[in-house]
């Protein structure tokens, strides 16, 4: 892919560390680029994991452009260089995971060896896959690093190297799954622009409740093409995708101290507190209120 001509990136990037330990560090970052266009060349010095929390933007490095929102985990190899553009326009946030080099070894060989001799670093894919259960640990985790004189910081470093583990194992199992993965790409031009499109409109917006028509307008294609074409690509229907995004803004919440679930309901895009409930229990296999109570 012809990677666009550069613009200067707008606004600031910040880190702030939550927890650091002696293999691993993490906290949040935010991302106040605004730039449509593709900004100007970053390098990453080490292995680095972000999840999105808010947002969505574009990768741009050796495999191609690749759209990370809140359903998906970036990866960086170390000495890696990458540009970056925000489709929609407005910055991101989320959580950052650097881990040692010599640890990231252990790990990608102990789920597959020959990452491990890959030149470039261990990752020869930008993304991976945020499963509910993982989705869940991360929050558990945030609140526990927070709470640091409550939790053995061994215990916490041990949880969060196993959470690595588990991105770096489901993106090796999802890699041929991928929704930017080119055989599941449609030969049509313009589907698969479409359908990631549609997926940064749905993660930026996912309170709103935008029709199909009123989606596919936005993105250039029809109601149908498009429904049909985001399942092919992505693996799940458009409302699915929808859903999800709106549940991991419900962690967010929840773990924020949310108590009036009906308010929430209402607040994410959903008719009731009884949907928002069966929803969410069948996402994350427990109810809002067992995951206040364990949080």
């Amino acid at each position: 892919m012809t990677v666009p001509s550069t613009v200067p990136l707008t606004g600031t990037k910040t880190f702030t560390t939550g927890f650091q330990g002696r293999v691993l560090r993490t906290g949040e970052y935010r991302c106040g680029h605004t730039n449509v266009n593709v900004g100007s060349e970053r390098l990453v010095p080490f292995v680095s994991l972000t999840i999105t929390r808010h947002g969505a933007y574009m990768k741009h490095g050796q495999n191609g452009r690749t759209l990370l929102d809140t359903q998906r985990v970036a990866f960086f190899n170390p000495g890696e260089t990458y540009r970056s553009s925000h489709p929609v326009g407005c910055g991101d946030h989320g959580e950052f995971l650097d881990v040692r080099a010599d640890v990231v070894d252990d790990v990608v060989r102990a789920i597959d060896p020959h990452l491990g001799d890959r030149v470039g670093g261990p990752f020869p894919w930008d993304d991976g896959p945020l499963p509910p259960e993982a989705a869940i640990e991360l929050e558990r985790l945030i609140v526990e690093q927070n709470a640091r004189d409550r939790v053995d910081p061994l215990e916490l470093e041990e949880r969060w190297l196993a959470l690595f583990h588990r991105f770096v194992a489901d993106a090796v199992a999802a890699r041929d799954r991928r929704p930017h993965a080119p055989q599941r790409r449609s030969a049509q031009p313009g589907v698969a622009d479409a359908v990631e499109a549609a997926r940064a409109l749905v993660s930026t917006r996912c309170t709103e409740t935008a029709s199909l028509t009123e989606l596919a307008a936005e993105v250039g294609s029809s109601p149908f093409h498009l429904s049909r074409s985001f399942r092919a690509i992505v693996g799940i229907p458009l409302f699915r995708y929808r859903e999800r995004c709106r549940m991991r803004l419900a962690l967010e919440r929840i773990r924020a101290g949310a108590t009036d679930l009906t308010q929430l309901a209402f607040e994410l895009g959903f008719s009731s507190h009884s949907h928002f409930t069966h929803r969410f229990h069948a996402v994350f296999g427990l109810t809002p209120t067992r995951l206040r109570a364990i949080l």
